[in-house]
């Protein structure tokens, strides 16, 4: 199994996914690998000028990981790199499974919602997760009203958690977007707001 993210914040979750196999013990052996499909510390995903060099770029690393590690299936452990991948030349041809974190976070959101009638969430992700609007999308086939859905980009956060999660640089943009996505959710507000951190890399801050 190969896990791939675009840095920093993959790595927590192919952590978590090796702790959850090793309790389910549901296969007797599993190889699990975590490669880094990010080109170099300056040349981010979110700083490329088009979709098509993302795509471009990411499918070079995909058809890399196959032909290197062989692996049975691929998990996309960023949200960015998620929402690049349809627009691959590999997800049109994939000849092993490819999952998502989207699909798996846009279940996880939903069904925290759906729980709670009055409830509205609210999405914080990459420029690139939020301008593909993937997870409206996705909630919306699964139930979740688009009147109750908010999202908010915050450009530059993912790059400068990966330089220091606990600078000064990241507080105050932290500060910054979740000021401006409150200032779209309209204050009075009723009911509940369940947070996305839609970016592997937001859980270090």
């Amino acid at each position: 199994l190969l896990s791939t993210a675009s840095g920093l914040g993959g790595l927590s979750v192919c952590a978590e996914l090796e702790s959850q196999l090793s309790k389910l013990q549901s296969f007797t052996k599993v190889r699990l690998i975590f490669v880094n499909a990010l080109p170099g510390v300056a040349r981010t995903y979110n700083s490329m000028t088009s979709k098509e060099e993302q795509a471009r770029m990411f499918d070079k690393a995909l058809e890399g990981f196959v032909r290197w590690y062989r692996p049975d299936a691929i998990l996309i452990a960023c949200n960015t790199l998620s929402a690049v991948y349809p627009e691959t030349q590999f997800a049109r041809s994939a000849k092993i499974p490819v999952v998502s974190i989207i699909d798996v976070g846009a279940k996880m959101i939903a069904e925290r919602v759906k729980a709670i009638p009055t409830s509205s969430v609210l999405i914080l992700g990459t420029a690139t997760t939020i301008s593909s609007g993937m997870y409206e999308q996705k909630l919306g086939m699964l139930g979740v009203p688009s009147t109750g859905i908010v999202t908010q980009s915050c450009q530059l956060l993912e790059s400068e958690i990966q330089a220091d999660p606990n600078s000064d640089v990241v507080g105050n943009l932290v500060e910054v977007y979740v000021g401006q996505a409150m200032e779209k959710i309209g204050n009075p507000r009723t009911g509940t707001v369940f947070v996305g951190l839609c970016c592997s890399h937001y859980g270090y801050s």
